[in-house]
């Protein structure tokens, strides 16, 4: 059998073609490996139910993802009615000495509950801070700790939501602040 210039140059790319798609799909299969990696994050498995709790030091909380055919699961604050017979009023909401300052009341509602601070502007993630409630002589008062300047990663203004929830009734106010 005699070999060819024509037959050699054919021979040469295929293999070359052959090699072309072997480095575009290790690529392709690098790249969805990674993304599916990112999207669970290191040595996790997937979920139904993720949330997070924000503490003091400033950690994102997330909405918790959760199966709407699942009833034993607590309802988001969207769910959550508001009672229309309390009162609830933003009374310190400020910026100074590197700290955003917050308090807040609610009349006309049982004591004993949870305070929700939400920091949104929809150019960044949202702040939020969670604490007791605290028994006043008519009602409750709400004083989050403070607030760094440095967990709000964008300057501007920022709406500020107050929920203050016992069981299965909640109070709600909103303010907004410029973050300088």
């Amino acid at each position: 059998m005699k070999i060819n210039k024509k037959n050699q140059s054919q021979s040469k790319a295929k293999k070359t073609v052959i090699i072309i798609l072997s480095i575009i799909t290790l690529v392709l299969l690098t790249g969805t490996a990674l993304a599916y990696v990112k999207k669970l994050g290191p040595f996790s498995t997937p979920s139904t139910n993720t949330s997070t709790t924000n503490e003091s030091d400033g950690d994102e909380s997330e909405t918790p993802i959760t199966p709407t055919d699942d009833k034993s699961e607590e309802p988001t604050t969207d769910q959550i009615p508001v009672e229309t017979s309390s009162v609830a009023e933003i009374d310190i909401l400020n910026q100074k000495n590197g700290y955003v300052n917050f308090s807040a009341t609610a009349t006309n509602i049982a004591t004993g509950g949870t305070c929700t601070v939400v920091y949104s502007n929809t150019n960044a993630k949202p702040v939020t801070k969670t604490f007791a409630a605290i028994a006043n002589g008519t009602g409750i008062t709400c004083n989050s700790p403070q607030v760094s300047e440095q967990e709000f990663s964008y300057l501007g203004d920022w709406t500020v939501t107050f929920r203050y929830i016992l069981n299965d009734k909640q109070a709600t106010a909103e303010k907004t602040i410029t973050i300088q």
